[in-house]
């Protein structure tokens, strides 16, 4: 996917890119060790209590990273959660196995202590079968 404007997302850097676009493969496996996904359920535990006011990453956050992060996760949402969109993103940028980590807004550390560890057990289990589905792709962080 590939945008212009203050959200743009380029290719994949330091690498030698076909003409059409994609990354060219490399005789060793390519590892993508900071990748995000979102557990619906562990989302839908959470969402009504989560206070953003006391959320750094949007306490902190000034006008324009607010716009760039909203315009971002919509461009993102079917990757975040979806394998084919998924897979068909990782091989196009010629990446073969991510390590993946729960999106920064799924730390529910301004929840109530009893419903974040619900929504926390939730995330863990959705990673764990997430990544159970494609082991050859992904691994768990934290496993």
């Amino acid at each position: 996917m590939f945008l212009t404007g203050p959200n743009r997302y380029g290719l994949t850097a330091a690498r030698q890119h076909d003409a059409d676009g994609r990354a060219r493969r490399h005789d060793t496996p390519t590892i993508d060790i900071h990748a995000h996904i979102v557990v619906p359920d562990g989302a839908k535990i959470a969402a009504e209590h989560v206070d953003w006011s006391r959320v750094p990453l949007a306490h902190f956050a000034n006008a324009q990273t607010k716009a760039i992060n909203a315009q971002q996760e919509r461009d993102r949402a079917e990757i975040m959660t979806q394998y084919d969109a998924r897979l068909r993103d990782m091989d196009k940028m010629a990446i073969d196995i991510q390590v993946i980590a729960p999106a920064p807004t799924q730390c529910y550390y301004s929840v109530d202590a009893k419903i974040a560890a619900k929504a926390h057990r939730a995330v863990n289990e959705g990673m764990a079968t997430y990544c159970a589905k494609y082991p050859d792709r992904f691994v768990r962080f934290p496993p």
